[in-house]
């Protein structure tokens, strides 16, 4: 390719990037502007949280420095996230992007290794600590330096050659053209043309990604030193946090990469990180099948891990392609067969216990199906399930697989995500309120609560309130979006049954709500970090069930509606007025109740058995009745089956 072609080329994808006319293709002020006010408060958060640090670690409480607030370093440090999202999310230029890809894997790679000198937990933390952050730099210069790469550099303009790489050197290198007597800095200066040609970029791109690979590798010792001074207790939290958020830069600043070789070094990156996480997570359901004298420790470090596991498998998918080798592989080898293997594992620890009492008379294996034992077995559901809907090619699975992700593809998802995030987070604020005025001072260890303490969380105007708000808002574009655009038509003629298309729409809209519904269990295990101490966790598990068979009937009616208008805003008001009659029976309960004896305490009975927030308070305590669960699944099949009628009676107009 000539130097002309390269320029056009690169024109083009600046027309891309910002649009086909020549005013488009000014750069967004106001998303840099916003970009840059977030990274003022991260840095004055970090300051803040880095002061607060070495005042505990010199003078622990007895300290008569002063110290920042924790809700100020909170307030700060989530704003300037959200603002820099928002940049990454909007700027597509190649250095904003590639800054944020490298800012993101630094937060990645940081919050695993925190996450994984946590779950060691041993006092060789420090030393391991040095050990991976040296191995980690060896593995980030060979895998730039690795033959793919450098032929990838080649190829990015034209052939490479001695006189190709001195002209297309930046202006900072090529100033530096003066003979070199050391090899070693001669071939450095080798490296970083190459590495700056892969990139395509100006050579600020290149000192950044250099200077953060060390600052991960600093940052990780020093936080290794200081741990173990200052202890264990806020590794685990701010791990899972940097974790999550690089990830989700991750994904959002790979929308917009358009060279292969970073796109396919985050996948795999990706993947290597799923491949880790399943590991010890594995490594946990081992050890308790191995030590059999203690009810086990899979939880809550293993459960984590698994869950992450999960979360990165995705994402590599996502970023990788389905139709990806690498991305069926991972599918079948870690999620399919890993899940077996986990799930065997589990059962096999699970089972020792009633076992012993017919093979030993004196070994007695400690119980382990509750908690850890049902755990594992969830997880190994999750991860099975995960892997075969993204392998398989079944009609059904296919229409679920592509409503479920056209979620993501539109501003739906991520509204809705943060919106149950910040009710969540509200929420959780206002159940810690009710603690500490139950507690006294929730950091009182032997302060024992009621069990289930998650009462006061998930029982209130909030949850409640998002638990029938959402599923009204997932569903009132199913049919009335693919009417209004013309597809409808188009997918009723395909060879596909009318009962596969609705059922792929219901479940669709179904996983997505249990994986919005999934954030609000995400604080009750930063209340177990704060407490020190572990709660029961089965109330949680059967409310999680629960909660997922009641929403059936909610999902159900808006499937119903969608399908027979072509306005989303009907359907969706038609929906709530749906869900609003299924409260119909609790309000005839609360009246009944309050007529006293007599007639209508027995109606009140009666009643209290279709009473969607009686159910809902059952579900919390624990209680899944069969009755309950068949009363919305048969909801949710009448009007699935309605739905069906309604797509045939278009076929004979």
């Amino acid at each position: 390719m000539s130097k002309l072609a390269t320029k056009q080329s690169e024109t083009s994808l600046a027309e891309e990037a910002y649009g086909p006319s020549r005013i488009e293709e000014r750069p967004p002020e106001l998303a840099r502007s916003v970009g840059f006010f977030g990274l003022c408060l991260l840095a004055i958060s970090i300051v803040m949280l880095a002061w607060n640090a070495i005042r505990q670690a010199i003078g622990g409480d007895q300290s008569r420095l002063p110290f920042f607030n924790n809700t100020w370093i909170t307030f700060c440090s989530l704003t300037g996230v959200a603002l820099m999202y928002y940049h990454a999310a909007v700027d597509r230029a190649v250095e904003i992007r590639r800054t944020y890809s490298v800012l993101a894997w630094l937060a990645v790679g940081t919050g695993g290794l925190g996450l994984g000198f946590w779950a060691i937990y041993h006092w060789w933390g420090t030393t391991l600590a040095i050990l991976i952050s040296v191995i980690a730099g060896f593995i980030a210069v060979s895998v730039a330096t690795c033959p793919w790469v450098l032929s990838a550099a080649r190829n990015f303009s034209e052939p490479a050659s001695a006189e190709n790489l001195a002209e297309e050197a930046s202006p900072l290198l090529s100033t530096a053209s003066a003979p070199i007597p050391i090899t070693w800095l001669r071939g450095l200066a080798q490296f970083l043309r190459q590495w700056n040609s892969l990139i395509g970029t100006d050579v600020a791109v290149t000192r950044i990604t250099f200077g953060s690979v060390a600052w991960v590798a600093l940052t990780i010792i020093v936080a290794a030193l200081l741990t173990a001074r200052i202890g264990w207790k806020p590794m685990p939290g701010a791990s899972l946090i940097a974790l999550l958020v690089g990830l989700a830069f991750v994904l959002t600043v790979a929308k917009h990469e358009w060279h292969e070789a970073w796109r396919n070094t985050g996948a795999y990156l990706l993947a290597s990180v799923g491949y880790g996480a399943f590991a010890l997570s594995l490594a946990y359901v081992v050890r308790d099948l191995m030590v059999t004298t203690d009810a086990g420790i899979f939880t809550p470090a293993g459960f984590i891990a698994g869950i992450l596991s999960l979360v990165f498998f995705l994402a590599h998918i996502n970023l990788a392609g389905s139709d990806a080798d690498s991305s069926y592989y991972s599918a079948m080898l870690c999620l399919v067969a890993g899940s077996v293997l986990l799930a065997l594992l589990g059962l096999a620890r699970s089972l020792l216990a009633p076992l012993a009492f017919h093979i030993s008379d004196t070994w007695r294996p400690s119980p382990y199906f509750l908690t850890n034992g049902l755990l594992v077995l969830i997880l190994a559901i999750l991860q099975l399930t995960t892997g075969l809907v993204t392998v398989s090619n079944n009609q059904l699975v296919a229409i679920f697989r592509r409503e479920l992700l056209a979620y993501f593809y539109t501003p739906t998802a991520y509204l809705v995500l943060a919106g149950l995030a910040i009710i969540a987070g509200i929420q959780y604020l206002t159940w810690i309120a009710i603690l500490r005025t139950a507690a006294g001072d929730l950091t009182r260890q032997e302060v024992v609560f009621q069990e289930p303490v998650v009462q006061f969380y998930f029982y209130g105007l909030f949850p409640v309130f998002a638990l029938l708000a959402i599923p009204p808002f997932l569903t009132m574009r199913l049919f009335s979006e693919e009417k209004r655009t013309g597809t409808l038509e188009v997918l009723l003629v395909a060879p596909v049954s009318d009962v596969t298309v609705v059922l792929g729409k219901f479940l669709g809209a179904w996983a997505f709500f249990l994986v919005a519904w999934g954030l609000w269990f995400v604080f009750p295990l930063i209340f177990r970090f704060l407490l020190g101490q572990p709660f029961e966790y089965l109330p949680l598990l059967s409310f999680y069930v629960g909660t997922a068979f009641l929403v059936t009937s909610f999902i159900g009616l808006g499937v119903f509606f969608s399908a027979i208008t072509d306005n989303q805003v009907i359907a969706a008001v038609l929906s709530y007025a749906g869900v609003l009659a299924l409260f119909v029976p609790q309000l005839m309960h609360w009246q009944f109740t309050w007529a006293g004896r007599g007639t209508g305490e027995w109606l009140a009975q009666a009643v209290q058995q279709i009473a969607v927030l009686e159910q809902y308070r059952s579900f919390l305590d624990g209680q899944l009745y069969l009755q309950h669960l068949l009363y919305h699944l048969s909801i949710a099949a009448f009007f699935l089956f309605l739905t069906v009628r309604v797509l045939e009676s278009r076929k004979w107009k």
